[in-house]
């Protein structure tokens, strides 16, 4: 099942994030706000909005079929947070959908920690997060 809370669009993609129930839902550009879910498994601590936008524009980037499966970068100066945004494998067909796996690090004040899981996109290019999981 996938979950929906829209966010991050970068690049004429955008990302739909179900783990912050506290982000600002106000609509801008063409990606309408849809209502939180709670959240299975919350993005690690120490992000705040500005590094979890960061972080799932990242995942847009790198999970794109049409990109060139390295991964993705991100970084927020102010905050000090980082990460990297890892695709595992290739992209696949879900319930008409184009879903891919990935992997996550993330590197903030209180520590590093790791994320996987996977994401789908629909025929409008946002990304929903479909499954999400402390890594190793």
């Amino acid at each position: 099942m996938a979950l929906s809370l829209a966010l991050a669009a970068l690049s004429g993609c955008s990302v739909v994030n179900p783990l912050n129930p506290d982000v600002d839902m106000q609509a801008t550009g063409s990606v309408a706000g849809a209502p939180a879910t709670p959240a299975k498994t919350a993005l690690p601590a120490g992000l705040d909005a500005e590094d979890r936008h960061r972080a799932l524009g990242a995942l847009g980037v790198a999970l794109d079929p049409q990109g060139n499966g390295a991964a993705v970068r991100w970084d927020n100066p102010v905050t000090k947070a980082r990460g990297l945004v890892t695709p595992v494998g290739f992209a696949y067909p879900e319930n008409g959908l184009i879903c891919r796996k990935f992997s996550a690090r993330f590197e903030t004040a209180t520590g590093a920690k790791s994320r996987a899981g996977a994401a789908c996109r629909d025929k409008n290019a946002v990304w929903t997060l479909s499954e999400i999981h402390k890594g190793a």
